[in-house]
């Protein structure tokens, strides 16, 4: 997220991504990825019970990292849908009158 915030310019503190926030988003990344890494299949594996062992994940973490992430997402879509607005009057189709 920091890298798409700037790539527009904005800083962390621009997209609501500092102190706290972006502690708790690097966290939910690591977290991501041990989650995909757990999802991948080991065609090898001896059959049987017991053989997968699953972490357990409290739901209102996962609600927590869920809600922290859209707000982030949130606030940059926001930041940067403002930057590319074009004020209307740069935005009219050449040749047409203004009144």
């Amino acid at each position: 997220m920091i890298r798409i915030g700037s790539a527009f310019g904005l800083q962390p503190q621009d997209i609501e991504l500092d102190g706290r926030k972006k502690n708790a988003a690097q966290n939910i990344f690591d977290i991501r990825n041990k989650i995909i890494h757990e999802l991948d299949m080991n065609l090898y594996a001896q059959a049987g019970r017991g053989k997968r062992k699953r972490n357990q994940r409290k739901v209102e973490d996962m609600k927590t990292y869920v809600e922290t992430l859209l707000d982030v997402g949130v606030s940059l879509t926001n930041k940067v849908s403002t930057m590319l607005s074009v004020p209307k009057e740069l935005g009219t189709n050449k040749g047409e009158e203004n009144d």
